[in-house]
């Protein structure tokens, strides 16, 4: 079950994948990060990220925007890891 949830998420949302490899590109993938959203209604892979359970974290709404702070979860972690080994670029931790 696990493959295969990754897997459709590897086919039919790369983008999401793609967001979170420029995320935590270079970056220990174990650590947060800040994250914040101009328009807290706009679209965003980010808000996709979390809504699939490859982010862990809360966005709180301040002024018009959204900001928080993000970690990976495992299985954003190892998506990510995948995506880096397939580009050729060092992965860290």
């Amino acid at each position: 079950m696990f493959e295969a949830r990754l897997a459709l998420l590897e086919k039919f949302r790369p983008d999401i994948i793609n967001n979170l490899v420029l995320l935590w590109w270079r970056d220990d993938l174990c650590q947060p990060t800040d994250f914040y959203l101009a328009v807290a209604h706009a679209p965003s892979l980010t808000k996709d990220a979390l809504k699939a359970g490859l982010l862990a974290g809360r966005l709180k709404y301040r002024g018009g925007g959204l900001t928080g702070r993000l970690e990976l979860t495992a299985e954003g972690r190892y998506l990510v890891r995948r995506m880096l080994r397939r580009m050729g670029a060092e992965v860290a931790a």
